[in-house]
């Protein structure tokens, strides 16, 4: 299953979770402290600056009154956010390229000051940062501004005057920091990240320790292609061959690798020949939602029967496949490969298929010549397919984009898709369509773009 939906963030309320258990309001944490940092002569144009690591620890009082006047969070790299201050804020100050910025929490925002240096060199502060660390997370890392936060509240004069900006200060007391997080030196944090990473996936899917090492090494093909793994751990690709474990593989590389079918079909050709035939089948299956997701559902549909030519128990590519013969409104088609797959009588496509069955015609056996004169053979050609009347089509088509809706990891009205299931739906399915319904789709598309 690959899902397009981002879970919902809670707002910030302004109540923070210290490294002790505490509960504090960040903005009178922070009241009348000072960061800063070294200015670039592309912040000092843009007026943009590289929050992490030095202002980190600001960036949550700008989701907060009145904090969020004058300047606001830019997230366009998720890896390097930014505090973009409006007007000339930054340039108005004279400063040139390598001077001391200061930002200071004030009772009416964060104010932008040049400071004059030489101001404190951290020292102090570094030693008291390495001590938390110590005492609150030995052996593992920790979010950066959860540090900074923690030091705040145990002394009251931290930050209250200028130093050097705290990316120097983690540097000369030789804290590790690495996209937000901190930790002492002795914290291996590849090691601890891929361990916390393993676990989210066992978590996630409901995997066993070596079900969710076997999908990590999967989306480290793609993420790590020069690194090469043991023949032992390699052997544990082999669990691919469980749906379930391939069908997590398969949300976690299209949702971080994000690669192209290119590259899955050079990832499947390096592994192929260390996989039996049901994982060779899934790795395929894969590839064909790769395609789908690139807006080919042809070459999917294609690359899902050369699955079944690898294994034809594959119940992952009978399943696709059944959604998209349903799609081409082939009901009889679809139900055959769902029953292929072994689905149970609740299975949410099957039974929208099952309200919409066509009634069989008596008078014409399968191999015989269809009624409507095309010279096809019946199975070939009307088998399955009905004219249908709009009210019967607006049904069926809602129940398969419900469907789709929940295959993508989407929660909304079925009975009213939304813009984005209508876009996916069009992107990855559209080409499979009636006119008939592919005109509904574009209708309830402009019907959602009006409304919103």
């Amino acid at each position: 299953m690959t899902t397009d939906e981002t879970p919902e963030i809670e707002p910030f309320d302004g109540t923070i979770d210290l490294l002790d258990g505490r509960e504090l309001r960040l903005d009178r944490l922070l009241q009348r402290r000072i960061a800063t940092h070294r200015l670039t002569a592309e912040e000092i144009a843009s007026g943009s600056v590289l929050a992490t690591p030095d202002l980190d620890h600001l960036i949550l009082l700008v989701d907060l009154e009145p904090y969020d006047v004058g300047v606001e969070l830019d997230e366009t790299d998720l890896d390097a956010p930014r505090l973009r201050f409006t007007g000339d804020a930054i340039a108005g100050l004279g400063a040139r390229p390598g001077d001391l910025l200061g930002v200071r929490v004030g009772p009416l925002g964060l104010e932008p000051e040049l400071v004059t240096e030489p101001v404190d060199d951290g020292a102090d502060l570094g030693e008291r940062l390495v001590a938390l660390l110590l005492q609150h997370s030995e052996h593992e890392p920790v979010p950066l501004q959860d540090l900074v936060w923690q030091a705040c509240a145990t002394d009251a004069d931290v930050l209250k005057k200028a130093t050097v900006p705290l990316g120097e200060v983690l540097a000369d007391a030789r804290i590790q920091h690495d996209g937000g997080e901190v930790a002492l030196p002795e914290v291996d944090l590849v090691v601890w990240r891929r361990t916390v990473h393993r676990e989210e996936i066992e978590d996630d899917y409901g995997l066993q320790p070596d079900e969710a090492e076997a999908v990590l090494l999967l989306l480290e093909r793609f993420t790590l292609p020069d690194e090469e793994p043991d023949a032992e751990r390699l052997a544990l690709l082999e669990l691919l061959a469980e749906p379930a474990v391939a069908d997590a593989a398969a949300a976690e590389v299209t949702g971080l690798a994000e690669p192209t079918p290119e590259q899955v079909a050079a990832v499947e050709k390096r592994l192929a020949p260390r996989l039996g035939r049901l994982a060779r089948a899934n790795l395929r299956w894969l590839h064909a939602c790769v395609l789908e997701l690139a807006g080919d559902p042809r070459a999917a549909e294609q690359t899902l029967r050369s699955a079944l030519d690898l294994d034809d128990r594959c119940p992952l590519a009978l399943e696709d496949l059944a959604a998209f013969a349903a799609d081409r409104d082939d009901v009889e088609q679809a139900l055959a490969l769902l029953f292929e797959a072994e689905t149970t009588e609740d299975d949410p496509l099957r039974i929208v298929l099952e309200r919409h069955r066509p009634a069989q015609r008596r008078d014409v056996g399968r191999n015989d010549p269809c009624w409507c004169g095309s010279g096809r053979k019946f199975k070939s050609c009307h088998l399955g397919r009905v004219q249908r009347s709009d009210a019967d089509r607006t049904d069926l088509l809602l129940g398969r984009l419900a469907v789709f809706a929940a295959r993508i990891g989407h929660e909304g009205d079925p009975t009213a898709p939304d813009l984005a299931v209508l876009d996916a739906y069009r992107t990855r399915r559209g080409p499979l369509l009636s006119d008939a319904d592919a005109a509904l789709v574009e209708r309830w598309r402009q019907d959602a773009l009006d409304e919103g």
